[in-house]
């Protein structure tokens, strides 16, 4: 039996995957002192990103019961199975 069209079609393989991989390469962005400025001041914490910071978390239930019918307000509970960013 021939091997043939094996060769053929490996040689097909990697020689589309080499252009594949060329064309991903043509299509990347570079990285210069504006882009990089930009990717930076965009993914930068701001100020209204950590105001969540300053609210008075209440670590316990009761005491978060207490304080919302001294002040009448009501109480946000917050309950989750598994680690907050997916992590499990």
């Amino acid at each position: 039996m021939s091997r043939l069209p094996q060769v053929n079609l490996a040689v097909l393989i990697v020689a589309s995957l080499t252009f594949a991989q060329d064309k991903v390469a043509q299509q990347a962005p570079g990285l210069d002192d504006q882009s990089f400025a930009t990717l930076r001041d965009r993914i930068q914490i701001s100020d209204p990103d950590l105001l969540w910071e300053q609210l008075p978390w209440l670590t316990t239930y009761h005491a978060g019961l207490e304080k919302a019918a001294a002040e009448a307000k009501p109480l946000l509970l917050w309950v989750m199975n598994g680690h907050p960013l997916g992590c499990t």
